[in-house]
């Protein structure tokens, strides 16, 4: 029998089953067995690799997370002026959030649940992220380049938008298919497209107003 080195081993092909599973069912709604049986491991396998659905979940979050971080400061360390940084961290978390599949849907679920099941270390990896933006808010207002806002509004209107917008081709399409002539127009966004949107949108909302944003 030949070892086929393509094939993800077992913890990658569980955590991939995993996140699908979340993001369609929810925590409350997996099931173990189904997670197991979609990663064509059984769930002694399962359990040995990972842990029971807390578990599960806790890692499949810690994994997103982590990839969320080292995106958003990759992107805004070299970035300069405090309007560069707002692009590239709105351009980070965008291609994060497009670079995790489920993890859009997974967020969607937890913030109709008001982050029922994010434990503290979950929350500590979405704390360093909102600080980066706030350190960048700081950096604005210090220089004169923004005006002084909501810092906490400020990041969920850029995750919501983000999370909502990387989620909604489907529903885009379907619009597309039923809307009468008039109201086709709508088109799938790509990931600049999406971070030019809201960073317009950011950018003349914070803007002092006599710096070019």
């Amino acid at each position: 029998m030949t070892n086929d080195r393509t094939q993800p081993d077992p913890h990658t092909r569980i955590l991939a089953a995993a996140a699908a599973v979340f993001a369609e069912e929810g925590f409350a709604g997996a099931r173990v067995d189904t997670i197991a049986r979609r990663a064509g491991v059984n769930k002694a396998m399962l359990y040995y690799h990972v842990g029971d659905k807390a578990a599960l979940y806790r890692e499949v979050l810690v994994r997103n997370f982590d990839f969320v971080l080292t995106s958003v400061t990759r992107a805004v360390e070299t970035a300069t002026t405090p309007e560069d940084k707002l692009r590239a961290f709105v351009d980070g978390l965008a291609s994060a959030a497009g670079g995790i599949q489920y993890h859009p849907q997974i967020m969607l679920r937890e913030i109709a649940s008001g982050g029922a099941n994010l434990k503290p270390e979950i929350l500590q990896r979405i704390f360093r992220a909102m600080a980066l933006l706030f350190e960048i808010l700081e950096e604005g207002v210090a220089t004169d380049r923004f005006r002084p806002t909501n810092p906490l509004m400020t990041h969920f209107t850029i995750v919501g938008a983000i999370v909502f917008m990387t989620s909604v081709a489907p529903l885009v399409e379907r619009f597309r298919e039923a809307a009468p002539p008039e109201l086709r127009a709508a088109q799938p966004w790509s990931r600049s497209e999406l971070t030019e949107h809201l960073y317009n949108l950011l950018a003349h909302g914070v803007s002092r107003g006599d710096s070019e944003c």
